[in-house]
């Protein structure tokens, strides 16, 4: 029997009855399909950010510099364009520089400067400075870097946002160099080595703790230490003039020279202002020798500075066997003014006086072979007479040296010092006007037509010296005296004077003086004589010339005579005393000297003086 198709659709729909049961269907009706409705919502529009989140921000801080910033327009630079615009949070700083700023932005940690605008003469801070004006090899000076209030009296300061707020000279110079650095084509290791030594080499000239170097406070800014250190710096920054363009130059050059210049400026005796107005010689010497030492320059950075070639030329004129040529010599004492100038040849020297505006003069031949006797001077180390020649277990002369624009030798066999210094003039220069405006008007030497480049020389002997001919002085037999001050008026004319019968004289031994009258009373003479302690610390008696008329008095005289003990008594040896070149009342010697080769100078110089002479022997 063939069951199959009745029983198969039961057990299905057994099966389907089941499976609706567990689904919660019914088991009477026929299951209904589950249909889910199409989304008929609108889609997101993707294009349109979420909005953004805003963040708070807020600097307190100090503007300083030389006292407190007041009134000042203190800005945070936004768009880093050094300018405070219009749009971007602004304040004003209070009387003690102080100030806030609060402003919101959509990045949580933005970029940006501090800027602080001002009127200098409205503010608590230094007034404007005085420009430096200065002689530079480079034909214009360059803006200065650092300048913080400009001609017109306008403040500017700049930092960075890493100082919290601080805005004072520090951050202005970081930020200067920071630019500079930055915009090098240097690694970015090397870069960070230099921001670093701009961090050491600024608390070590401003005297700052590195840890807080850049929180100035008003009173640190008008220290001493600041003070100083911003002039010196803002001084060297004007020497160097843009010659040097290595990066922190200035710095390294400044640290290097410092403390001398520091000690130069109290040895000056002027005022900081003084000293930076009156642009030192000596100051720029140190300042271009801490470059060339720095190996940032192989030559001076001023052209005043004497070089190697300058030398040359100088001492190649001053040390000669016939004495100074090509070197015009020009005095002045108590009325009276001298002159001296040897040919170009050096053959002839020419010697001239100058009283009342009358010209006087005498020529004379010399020659290198003349016979000079030998001299011989006391060294005061060996305590002994020397000549050139001799030496001296105790006694090793020291060697010549220069010394910037100085060069330090030593007088004949003795320790003492003679210094020459030059003063190296352009004939455009201020300075060369004034030294030719300076010498008496009937030497008609602006009439001169003067070469390009002079060397002006000061000679100084640093202490007296005491010298004499070997062998050929005289020699006097004192009197008896239990003690040297009863040497009296009276015993001078009799031992050093022989006058003879026609004269008239007079003692005073009050004053120490001994006048000469001749017979009708009129004065012919007079002297003053001293007991003073030598070079030797032996006693000597000095005698000196007295003036007749301090309006024409001519060159003063002295004659030296050195007491010593001796066998028989003591005597009194002549000798020269060489007087040390620190006596104000006499107008040191003008010396000028210059290149000959160069400018073939010498003959016309020669030639325009012996014109003036109006009786020549």
């Amino acid at each position: 029997m063939d069951f199959t198709p009745n029983w198969r659709p039961s057990i299905i729909a057994a099966a389907l009855s089941i499976v609706l049961i567990g689904c919660g269907g019914s088991s009477d009706s026929e299951p209904t399909p589950e249909v889910t409705p199409p989304d008929t919502s609108t889609p997101p529009d993707t294009s349109t950010p979420p909005a953004a989140t805003e963040y708070d921000h807020q600097v307190i801080g100090i503007a300083a510099y030389q006292g407190a910033v007041v009134g000042a327009t203190i800005c945070a630079d936004l768009n880093m364009n050094l300018t405070c615009d219009t749009d971007e949070p602004t304040t004003i700083s209070d009387a003690e520089g102080t100030y806030q700023i609060d402003w919101q932005s959509e990045v949580e940690t933005p970029e940006y400067y501090l800027l602080a605008n001002w009127t200098a003469a409205s503010s608590g801070s230094n007034k404007k400075p005085q420009a430096v004006q200065l002689q530079f090899k480079g034909a214009a000076q360059p803006q200065q870097l650092n300048t913080i209030i400009n001609e017109a009296g306008l403040g500017t300061l700049v930092a960075s946002s890493e100082y919290g707020g601080a805005i004072n000279l520090l951050t202005n110079i970081k930020f200067n160099r920071e630019v500079e650095i930055q915009n090098s084509e240097l690694e970015a290791s090397q870069k960070t080595v230099l921001l670093t030594e701009v961090d050491t080499l600024l608390a070590r000239l401003f005297a700052q703790q590195p840890s807080s170097l850049y929180q100035v406070t008003a009173a640190n800014s008008v220290s001493d230490d600041f003070i100083i250190t911003e002039a010196l710096y803002n001084y060297v920054e004007q020497v160097l003039a843009g010659q040097i363009p290595a990066l922190l130059a200035l710095e390294n050059v400044l640290n290097l020279s410092f403390d001398d210049l520091k000690a130069l400026l109290e040895d000056s005796e002027f005022s900081l202002e003084e000293f930076i107005e009156s642009d030192p010689l000596a100051a720029r010497i140190l300042i271009s020798n801490a470059a060339i030492s720095l190996g940032y320059t192989e030559s001076h950075i001023d052209n005043r500075i004497m070089g190697e070639h300058d030398w040359d030329i100088l001492l190649g004129n001053i040390i000669s066997e016939t004495g100074f040529k090509n070197t015009f010599i020009l005095s002045s004492n108590v009325g009276i003014s001298s002159f001296s100038l040897h040919n170009s040849a050096d053959t002839k020297q020419l010697f001239g006086f100058l009283v009342d505006d009358v010209v006087t003069g005498f020529e004379m031949s010399i020659t290198s072979n003349d016979y000079e006797p030998p001299t011989q001077c006391w060294n005061t180390t060996s305590e002994s007479w020397m000549t050139e020649d001799q030496t001296s277990p105790d006694f090793t002369k020291p060697t010549p040296y220069f010394d910037g624009n100085t060069y330090v030798t030593y007088y004949d066999n003795t320790p003492v010092e003679i210094h020459f210094t030059s003063q190296k003039l352009l004939k455009t220069d201020e300075e060369w006007d004034a030294i030719i405006g300076s010498t008496p008007q009937a030497l008609a030497l602006d009439d001169v037509s003067w070469p390009e480049v002079f060397y002006n020389m000061e000679m100084q002997l640093t202490e007296n010296v005491m010298c004499r001919e070997v062998g050929n002085y005289d020699i006097i037999n004192m009197h008896e005296y239990s003690q040297l001050e009863q040497i009296n008026t009276a015993d001078i004319v009799d031992l050093f004077f022989d006058f003879d019968d026609s004269q008239i004289v007079i003692t005073n031994e009050v004053d120490n003086t001994i006048s000469v009258e001749d017979g009708l009373g009129n004065p012919l003479e007079v002297y003053h004589w001293e007991l003073l302690a030598s070079p030797s610390e032996m006693p000597m008696i000095e005698i000196t010339t007295v003036p007749l008329d301090l309006d024409n008095a001519g060159i003063i005289s002295y004659r030296n005579y050195l007491i010593e003990e001796h066998l028989d008594g003591n005597i009194a040896t002549e000798f020269d005393l060489n007087k040390a070149t620190i006596d104000q009342s006499t107008q040191l010697p003008l010396m000028l000297t210059y290149d000959e080769s160069t400018y073939e100078f010498t003959d016309n110089l020669y030639q325009h003086l012996s014109g003036l002479v109006t009786n020549p022997q």
